[in-house]
């Protein structure tokens, strides 16, 4: 008897043999309860040995608006100030969570990434060739969804794999 050979999502089925090839697990988190509720939910239902997770963190772009010499000059020093906040907090987050994951010996990285979060999730995980997007829901109204959109919706319509949006 030959060897059986099918490659289906990241699993060859060698005879009656399963081999789990190694997955890019990409997880768009951010400070909310929900994104801890996702990482735990992650943990319990869908890790394996073998993963890389990547954890992303999406901070808007330091952007001066537009306007007088004067207002410029006075608002880049209030934005490189917002820029640092920002930055030191999405840096804070991301140990926070890379943290729970070392203590389960999960492997993973931690991106900081700059931009809208629908588009620059969107980009990251098609540039880390990820195999799975994993993100909350956070329960956006309808007259709210509908006026701003949805990351997770947007994540989902765009994305190259497949997302997994967990409820709460």
């Amino acid at each position: 008897q030959g060897a059986h050979h099918c490659k289906f999502a990241s699993q060859i089925f060698l005879t009656n043999t399963l081999i789990t090839m190694p997955r890019t697990v990409a997880m768009a988190l951010d400070e909310s309860e929900w994104s801890e509720k996702t990482l735990q939910w992650y943990i319990d239902n869908l890790c394996k040995e073998d993963d890389m997770v990547l954890v992303l963190n999406a901070r808007p772009f330091n952007a001066i608006p537009s306007g007088s010499m004067a207002f410029g000059a006075v608002a880049s020093g209030v934005w490189d100030s917002l820029d640092k906040e920002l930055t030191n907090a999405s840096e804070a987050l991301l140990k926070k969570f890379g943290h729970k994951l070392t203590e389960k010996s999960i492997k993973h990285r931690l991106l900081m990434i700059k931009g809208d979060a629908r588009e620059s999730i969107v980009d990251t995980v098609s540039e880390e060739k990820a195999d799975l997007l994993i993100m909350g829901n956070r329960g956006l109204g309808a007259v709210k969804r509908a006026f701003v959109g949805s990351v997770s919706d947007y994540c989902v319509h765009h994305c190259h794999c497949p997302v997994i949006v967990v409820k709460h």
